[in-house]
């Protein structure tokens, strides 16, 4: 009974704090948890050093294509520019042709109405000429005449026309109204141009005529 007692107490002896018992379990915990901060410590080293050397990598990449990027970028900019210049180019051409259509339509309507107002021109020269060549064989013979006046009585269902019909020459009236209106200067008539002069039946009337026979 004594030696059992013995053994219990020198078992619990060694399971207590003052055995060693917390000192053992404080030194396995200790080397327990420093391998874990060896390991851990380790670890961050080569990742922090991954880090350093993948963003090494990458600084040399962008580095190494920088003076891709900027003759890219370059050629790019002669392109555009290039493109802009040839643009402009076109623009100044399209311009130009513009410009010149313009002028030649604007030349040629300004010779269209040069030569129409030439054809009038020609027209009306043509005309007087004509004219002229009309009255000119009766000057050219020398022929005289002599202006003479005479009564008429209107008779039953005459007019004026028919007075003309008998006295009025185209020569010395080119008009039928330039005979009315001499008429009616002569009667003292009212007359206005383009109407016919208003007579009657029985009215005396003084009226002018021309003749080649001297009397």
């Amino acid at each position: 009974m004594t030696a059992q007692k013995s053994i219990r107490l020198i078992t619990l002896a060694d399971q207590s704090p003052a055995a060693g018992f917390g000192a053992a379990h404080r030194r396995d915990a200790g080397r327990e948890i420093r391998p874990v901060r060896r390991n851990a410590g380790i670890s961050g080293v080569s990742v922090t050093r991954q880090s350093a050397v993948k963003k090494t990598a990458a600084a040399g990449k962008r580095a190494a294509m920088k003076p891709a990027v900027r003759k890219t970028a370059a050629m790019n900019r002669g392109k555009a520019g290039r493109t802009a210049a040839a643009g402009t180019a076109r623009t100044a051409r399209k311009a130009g042709r513009s410009r010149a259509i313009a002028g030649a339509r604007r030349s040629l309507i300004g010779f269209k109405r040069r030569m129409r107002t030439a054809v009038v021109v020609l027209a009306v020269m043509l005309c007087a000429i004509m004219l002229v060549g009309l009255k000119a064989p009766a000057k050219e013979e020398g022929t005289k005449y002599y202006k003479y006046y005479t009564s008429v009585t209107v008779g039953y269902h005459e007019d004026i026309l028919d007075i003309m019909d008998q006295y009025r020459d185209d020569i010395h009236y080119e008009t039928a109204d330039d005979y009315m209106m001499e008429v009616s200067r002569i009667n003292n008539l009212e007359y206005r141009t383009g109407d016919l002069l208003e007579v009657h039946a029985g009215d005396q009337l003084i009226v002018p005529y021309y003749s080649t026979e001297f009397r």
